[in-house]
Formats: C-alpha cells, structure tokens, sequence
C-alpha cells in the first residue's frame, strides 16, 4: 500500500461514490426513502407494485388509493450556486414546502445536484423551485430522476 500511494494513489471512502449514486438516481433507505413514512409512489417506483396481481399483501388497499393519484414524486434538482444544501433542506415554492431535499451531492459532470421528494403538482421537469441554504435558499431547477443516462441505454459492464 505505501508503495502504491508513494506512486501518487489518494485512498477515498463512500463520498467518492455518492455523486455516482445521485446522478444516476439510486436510492438509499434511511436518507431517500423512511420506512413507515414514504410508500413507492413517492420514489416513482411504480413499477414495482404489482396492485393488480392476484393475492393479498400488507397495505395492498392503502397503496391502490394512493396509485390514483400519487402526492409526490422523487426527481433531482439542479441547484443553483456552488453551495450544497444540507441533506433534508426543505424544498420551497412561492413561500410554501414541497418536498424534501434527499440526497445532495456535487457532480463533476453536473455541479451541484440534489435527489428530492416533490409534491406532484410542482415536480415536473424545469419548475424553479428553491432549496433551504443557512438563513437562507438557493435556486434549483426540477429535472429528471436519472440525469445519467435517464434512459438507461449506456452498456453495463
């Protein structure tokens, strides 16, 4: 190892990886989603609830009432700014909270970018919102959930 770092290498930890993770819109239990507090509608994983498979499953009712119109929806934010909020900012519009920021992180690609919770009717793509900073917000823009390759069409090793 001391020859390796006497060559140049910097050791790194988790930091490095979670840029990587918000670009791509990962999800981490305990910073995006509270169990108990979020259902999957408001992490757009949709997808993944199968309400019209036959048989029963615990809160299989709760969820179909929640499918019909789902409260929120997770998206990233493109902030303004250099500064990074912290995680769980609260995320405004006009004066009024709509959503959580998650999961905040500083892209090489992007620049400051941030994983959010939004009130459906204010997370759709190019709504100016902003961000709790300090004593104070900052500027974000509503983009999609995956910035990275939002499609998924780049190859996998």
């Amino acid at each position: 190892w001391r020859v390796i770092e006497g060559a140049g290498a910097v050791p790194y930890g988790v930091d490095v990886v979670e840029p990587l993770r918000v670009e791509a819109g990962m999800i981490v239990t305990d910073y995006d989603y509270e169990s108990h507090q979020r259902t999957p509608y408001d992490l757009g994983l949709d997808r993944v609830v199968a309400l019209d498979a036959e048989g029963a499953f615990m809160g299989k009712e709760a969820l179909k009432g929640v499918a019909a119109a789902p409260p929120n929806r997770f998206k990233t934010l493109r902030i303004e700014g250099e500064e990074l909020p912290e995680y769980g900012a609260a995320v405004v519009k006009d004066g009024d909270e709509i959503g959580v920021l998650t999961s905040p992180a500083t892209s090489p690609a992007y620049g400051p970018i941030g994983l959010a919770i939004l009130r459906s009717d204010m997370a759709a793509e190019g709504t100016k919102v902003d961000v709790a900073l300090g004593g104070g917000t900052i500027g974000a823009t509503v983009d999609v959930l995956a910035v990275h390759d939002p499609e998924k069409r780049r190859p996998r090793s």
